[in-house]
């Protein structure tokens, strides 16, 4: 295989999190449906040769070193695409698809695979949120409780002064019995002295 250029601009850039799935395309198959492959280029700029197709109705041919049931090629007659399931850390790098035409490789997409970890922590997006909803929670909350305790006051107010009332009532009524009482066992005790 000679030099592979490919320039910058046209990598497409895509992140997964570790042990997730990812579809990476390859289009403008349309004049070249034979013989196409995808390759792998890591970190110290090996290129590998991942799996190949002779025709879009074929079926693919993967390479021993990639044969885990992890990669698998499909295609249709606009679009090659690569499917890589559970995904880690050594499947970052530039994956390029293309065709062999008169001995060259035409290489027709470019994307750069980037496996990130998976993140533990919640962003700051959610964070925000989180508070939000709980500060409004607590405001509803305490809006509950100030209504309930207007509706319940004047009733309560009620309450205290029929009870105060009965009180002394009660009390008076008390006071009357145990004067009468007095009055009555002092008559009796006045009959039996005279």
């Amino acid at each position: 295989m000679g030099l592979i250029c490919v320039s910058l601009s046209e990598f497409a850039f895509v992140e997964v999190q570790h042990g997730g799935e990812v579809s990476l395309l390859c289009s403008n198959l349309s004049r070249f449906i034979t013989n196409v492959f995808w390759f792998k280029m890591d970190q110290r700029s090996n290129a590998t040769k991942i799996t190949s197709m002779l025709t879009a109705e074929s079926n693919a041919t993967v390479q021993e070193e990639f044969r885990n049931g992890r990669f698998q090629m499909s295609s249709n007659s606009t679009h090659v695409s690569l499917n890589i399931s559970e995904v880690n850390f050594s499947d970052s790098g530039l994956y390029f698809c293309g065709s062999y035409k008169s001995s060259l490789a035409v290489i027709f997409d470019a994307t750069f695979l980037q496996v990130e970890e998976v993140s533990r922590l919640p962003d700051l997006q959610t964070i925000i949120l989180g508070s939000i909803i709980g500060f409004l929670v607590m405001v509803i909350v305490m809006l509950f409780m100030k209504i309930k305790s207007r509706r319940k006051a004047p009733a309560e107010r009620q309450l205290k002064k029929d009870l105060e009332c009965d009180t002394v009532v009660s009390f008076r009524r008390n006071r009357i019995r145990a004067a009468a009482e007095s009055e009555y066992k002092s008559y009796v005790v006045y009959a039996a002295t005279k």
